[in-house]
């Protein structure tokens, strides 16, 4: 349903007056006009530093090494010039667009620099290099444009260049193999806490961030889904230690759950407790690949459903939809691992809807009886 709908409803039960209501329209289409310009800038300014990167690579090697040096640093003070003049006149639009500008030049800069002087990086050192000069950028930004780049560039290029030392990436493999689920419920832990500590300040960072934390944890959901040895593994034996990794875990669990209630994200905690407690079950399950699907299912259903009820509680009804449309697909999936070919699963599908139907018409009948008698 739309708001233009849901407002005209409002004002037939008197809920609110037809001034109210226009005052609300005109609210929403006015947010409405801000969010299409902001993504117009964005695609302006991609497209503004794609075009001269595409102009400079046609004639590059006509231009000469001083000439790319010299126009690449006027450019570049050229844009920082408007972005401090921007934010001395508090034009946040014009500010928030050099300001990422800014910060695509520079990575353009190291690039031209390495070419120049042949240099190179075997791994992502260079955009963790990128990542490093614009980071005083960041809390700048009043728009989430350059946190939502730089979160994910960070993370990447930090653990490429990490895996890269032997020592490191060695650790990781035998964190991995001797207690199995640890290292990525820690990593969801360490997402959680960024939340928690950049919650109501720096909106456009902890926006990215949240963002990026929501679609990590979907695809360890559906990892654990598809093939759970990819995430967890029993193959270690289960020893005194595994157990206490996994208690200070479930501790720091608590503790990250604790303060997302104080801050009403009741939801938030219950995912993270979810995910805990169901990585650590996995990771002491015996190898059955059947036990292992169940596991799955169950493991991503209740994930799911959590979010679903998340969606319907917040209004978020296109949120709620594509979920429910997920839940239903990851049954079908259920049958046919159940049933194996498709005559059985059609069938226990249909039997299935029948009494859903049936649980729907008995809700609805008792819905009616309890609203007649309030």
């Amino acid at each position: 349903m739309n708001l233009n709908k849901k407002l005209s409803e409002w004002v037939s039960a008197d809920l609110i007056t037809t001034k109210q209501k226009e005052q609300l329209q005109a609210y929403e289409n006015s947010r409405q006009k801000n969010t299409a310009l902001k993504a117009m800038l964005f695609l302006a300014s991609v497209c503004l530093g794609l075009g001269v990167i595409s102009i400079i690579a046609y004639n590059w090697q006509q231009i000469s090494n001083a000439v790319k040096l010299t126009s690449y640093f006027v450019l570049l003070f050229a844009i920082v010039g408007v972005n401090i003049w921007a934010l001395h006149k508090q034009k946040e639009q014009l500010f928030n667009t050099t300001l990422f500008i800014n910060a695509l030049w520079c990575l353009a800069g190291i690039g031209l620099i390495a070419q120049i002087y042949h240099l190179s990086s075997p791994n992502l050192e260079a955009l963790l290099f990128w990542c490093l000069i614009t980071l005083p950028l960041l809390p700048l930004a009043s728009y989430k444009w350059l946190p939502f780049i730089w979160f994910p560039t960070f993370v990447l290029s930090l653990y490429n260049v990490l895996m890269s030392k032997p020592d490191f990436a060695n650790f990781i493999e035998q964190m991995s193999v001797s207690y199995p689920g640890v290292l990525r419920t820690s990593e969801i832990l360490l997402l959680a806490a960024i939340l928690i500590l950049t919650e109501n300040k720096l909106k456009p960072i902890n926006a990215a961030i949240r963002w990026w934390t929501y679609a990590f944890v979907a695809l360890y959901v559906a990892l654990t889904d598809i093939g759970g040895d990819y995430i967890y593994t029993s193959s270690a034996a289960n020893n005194i230690y595994t157990f206490v990794f996994w208690i200070i875990i479930a501790f720091i669990t608590f503790i990250v759950c604790f303060f997302n209630n104080q801050k009403r994200h009741k939801y938030w905690a219950i995912i993270l407790s979810l995910f805990t407690g169901f990585m650590f079950i996995g990771s002491i399950l015996p190898e059955n690949q059947t036990l292992r699907e169940i596991w799955s299912a169950v493991f991503s259903l209740s994930i799911l459903c959590v979010l679903a009820n998340y969606a319907l509680k917040n209004n978020q009804n296109r949120l709620y939809k594509f979920l429910i449309a997920i839940i239903a697909l990851r049954f079908f999936m259920i049958y046919a691992q159940v049933f194996g070919s498709m005559l059985t699963t059609g069938t226990g599908l249909i039997i299935t809807s029948i009494l859903l139907f049936a649980v729907a018409y008995v809700w609805n009948k008792r819905q009616r009886f309890f609203n007649k008698r309030g």
